[in-house]
């Protein structure tokens, strides 16, 4: 379910601006942004709340660091533009190319409101993705852990 991502303010994404949640993965939220060129792009924001402690989680930002540049080896893979880490907010996130039809809607800014924790959209003209399971599965090829 997107509520828990409309129940906080965006996370902070370097040269890129959320436009709304798009749907939920393992351990996160995946988003549409837009980057400074205007590319729409799927941001997946993993929060490290979502662990019971922080190994799993550096595991994780360990195991998408090393796919990063494998996703581009193969025209079948999502492919991860960037990945980045806010230690003092306690997350990681990673920019991929935007799948399926998730673009193609107009988009909804979410904008701080006067509560410094909460979100609202600007204006929401869309609806939720219409093929929720195919984006979830095109963006599962997240990260690799070694066993």
């Amino acid at each position: 379910m997107i509520v828990s991502a409309l129940a906080m303010r965006p996370p902070d994404i370097a040269d890129h601006t959320l436009l709304r949640p798009i749907g939920r993965g393992a351990y996160g939220e995946v988003w549409l942004a837009r980057n400074l060129m205007g590319t729409r792009r799927a941001v997946k924001v993993v929060w490290r709340r979502q662990f019971e402690s922080a190994r799993p989680f550096e595991r994780e930002f360990a195991g998408i660091q090393r796919y990063e540049p494998v996703s581009r080896s193969s025209g079948g893979l999502v492919h991860v533009l960037h990945v980045g880490k806010n230690d003092g907010e306690e997350y990681f996130y990673y920019v991929m190319e935007l799948a399926d039809d998730a673009g193609e809607r107009t988009d909804t800014v979410m904008q701080r409101s006067s509560d410094a924790n909460a979100i609202s959209p600007q204006e929401s003209t869309s609806s939720p993705l219409r093929d929720y399971d195919s984006y979830v599965r095109s963006e599962a090829f997240g990260p690799i852990v070694e066993r």
